[in-house]
């Protein structure tokens, strides 16, 4: 699964997590769905971390990182950082997201970022048009599988209410 999907995929989920908190602000100023996605990526990435190699040795907090060695750039991690991001551990969908790193950064920048960015702030608007309010995500029923150091949703289950009986 190419990482904007798996992108896609980890924010629907999110979005679904964080429903019956945000969806009444989402429903009633829709202007915010683009920021809400960029909000939902930066809290909580498909993508955990990105694999790089060492272009030059240098010390960091001790350590010597040697030419040429490997190294993992934890997206969560940035995404979380408090200088960067105030109350990084709170979901905040007016949050400024300019700074975060879901889709990578510069010549790495993912190639997908619009196309996920749309196709999530598509779901969004649509699920909340048709998605009842008293429908909730099954967390202890939701399935990942990883990809590498990607993961991805293998099963979203949403309770939708009493079903009705003709």
């Amino acid at each position: 699964m190419p990482r904007e999907r798996a992108s896609s995929s980890r924010a629907n989920s999110n979005a679904s997590r964080h429903a019956r908190q945000r969806a009444d602000l989402l429903r009633s100023e829709r202007s915010l769905l683009a920021n809400a996605v960029d909000e939902l990526l930066r809290y909580d990435s498909a993508v955990a971390f990105i694999p790089r190699y060492v272009r030059e040795s240098f010390e960091l907090r001790g350590r010597t990182l040697k030419r040429g060695q490997l190294v993992a750039l934890s997206l969560i991690g940035a995404n979380r950082d408090p200088r960067v991001f105030p109350n990084p551990d709170e979901l905040d969908l007016r949050r400024d997201t300019s700074e975060a790193l879901s889709f990578g950064h510069g010549p790495h920048h993912c190639p997908g970022t619009n196309i996920a960015r749309a196709e999530l702030r598509l779901m969004l608007d649509a699920a909340l048009d048709f998605v009842p309010e008293c429908a909730r995500l099954l967390d202890d029923q939701v399935r990942w599988s990883s990809l590498g150091f990607v993961g991805q949703i293998k099963s979203l289950p949403v309770h939708f209410g009493a079903s009705r009986q003709k």
